[in-house]
């Protein structure tokens, strides 16, 4: 078996940041980033006008991802741009000069305000019935007013479908939480400033421009990068809890097992959360919400949480909780078996290569195949990646070196055409049986 992996270049800002708000970035910081990933990236050496034409489109579909704010004809020339444009940019950019990129900005703060215009009227409009989801799988930009309310519509009549479907709240209530989102990163797109609108445009142009090197080159913001590496790693440090936004405050719809929420029973699932040390969270985007509840192992949180009584009325609750790990344990590993013969196959689904103190990718796996052994005939396995989100690369390694008894299983060329082989070379194997990798 043959894993091909490939390195994730992360670039992460320079100063670390709260949740939600831009980095602190300028234009230095961004001239020595792009040196930097020139200086690595093994194709790209300096900027050309291919290179630009491609941060541009990367540019207005980082903005506009949804292509429900921009019309087609605000933007051509942006999307296909001259090779004048493309030159004087080049230029610009070599002397901290983002320009272009501030003035498609000042059309999105146009096209949220026109959007939020739009929004108001459909509140008052009838539902289109029968709207499918196939009706706005053609992604692309409107090219009038019409067809950017037509399309709005749609996008209402396909959520109205989703919150008829949950029993629990009003359609009102539904919709509320969609604008809250909406607004909320609409702020996070043009800032409260235009201080804070020069850092965002700056950080998007990092994400641009290093998306447009290859498929596998990305920019993170500090948060992203620690948000990237909870989702690889599946742990966390926090309560253990997971959280929805009720409008009003943060509904706890999950209690996770082993964390600090699950012990003591101090907290109950349709707990509201509304502030954190004594600081409000109601109106707060969840994800604001969540860095606050969140923080280093064996500190100290205070949550200030509404709990429903037997009469249908709320007391207010002060409740201290010791942050703690959190480890995701379902989202790393799943095992699952199937009869076959006089035997089982078992399935076996590696969400991401991940290693903490504790464990690893490559030892739970090993672990399940040994347990599985003692209480089963194992006749074969089905090693499930469709759904893993990559990780770290020795691990990769080291789950291949479980299938094969040695060998290259990663080569790696760099910006010097180098090339560094990653082998498997303890010679043993975990299952030399029948194997099957999806």
């Amino acid at each position: 078996m043959k894993i091909k992996k490939c390195i994730l270049l992360i670039i992460i800002a320079l100063i670390p940041l709260l949740e939600a708000k831009p980095p602190e970035v300028t234009p230095k910081d961004v001239q020595k980033k792009v040196k930097e990933i020139f200086k690595a990236h093994v194709t790209y050496k300096k900027m050309t006008n291919e290179l630009m034409a491609r941060v541009l489109k990367n540019y207005i579909e980082e903005i506009d991802a949804t292509k429900t704010y921009l019309m087609k004809s605000e933007i051509d020339q942006w999307l296909e741009p001259s090779d004048e444009l493309l030159n004087k940019m080049i230029s610009d950019f070599k002397n901290n000069n983002y320009s272009s990129f501030e003035e498609i900005h000042a059309l999105l703060n146009k096209a949220i305000a026109r959007r939020n215009h739009i929004e108001a009227t459909l509140e008052k409009s009838a539902i289109i019935k029968d709207v499918k989801a196939e009706d706005l799988k053609e992604d692309v930009w409107p090219n009038d007013l019409d067809e950017l309310s037509n399309k709005l519509l749609k996008v209402r009549s396909l959520q109205q479908q989703a919150a008829e479907k949950f029993n629990e709240e009003t359609i009102d209530n539904f919709f509320q939480r969609i604008k809250k989102r909406r607004l909320n990163h609409e702020t996070e797109l043009i800032g409260s400033s235009d201080e804070e609108q020069k850092k965002i445009i700056l950080s998007y142009f990092l994400k641009s421009f290093a998306t447009a090197l290859d498929t596998h080159t990305n920019y993170f913001t500090p948060s992203e990068a620690s948000q990237f590496m909870i989702h690889v790693q599946q742990r966390l440090f926090g309560i253990g809890a997971q959280l929805r936004d009720s409008l009003n405050g943060f509904s706890i719809v999950r209690i996770l097992d082993n964390g600090p929420a699950s012990k003591g029973n101090k907290l109950k699932i349709n707990d509201k959360i509304v502030a954190v040390d004594n600081e409000p969270v109601v109106g707060m985007d969840i994800t604001e919400a969540v860095e606050l509840i969140r923080g280093e192992k064996g500190t100290k949180v205070l949550l200030t949480i509404l709990r429903e009584t037997q009469d249908q009325t709320s007391e207010k609750i002060n409740v201290e909780l010791t942050r703690g790990e959190v480890v995701l344990e379902e989202s790393r590993l799943e095992s699952s078996l199937e009869p076959f013969a006089d035997g089982v196959i078992a399935h076996l689904s590696l969400f991401s290569f991940y290693q903490d103190p504790k464990s690893s990718s490559a030892s739970d796996i090993k672990k399940a195949i040994q347990d599985i052994q003692k209480n089963h005939n194992l006749k074969g396995i089905v090693l499930d990646l469709r759904n893993n989100s990559g990780g770290l690369l020795p691990q990769a390694v080291s789950v291949t070196g479980l299938f094969i008894t040695k060998g290259i299983v990663v080569s790696i060329k760099d910006n010097s055409g180098k090339v560094q082989h990653l082998r498997d070379t303890d010679g043993k194997m975990s299952w030399d049986g029948p194997l099957v990798v999806l």
